[in-house]
């Protein structure tokens, strides 16, 4: 499917980083998010 470039494509590298960098923090802010709804649930 995705198969790296012998060229060393560092345009598609950098996007591949962030598009990971931004599912970890989206993953990140609803792990807090939902941490905070449990904690005011067990209040």
């Amino acid at each position: 499917m995705d198969t790296p470039r012998p060229d060393g494509g560092g345009r598609h590298q950098w996007i591949r980083t962030g598009l990971a960098a931004v599912r970890f923090v989206l993953w990140l802010g609803w792990l807090i998010w939902v941490s905070i709804d449990d904690y005011d649930a067990t209040r």
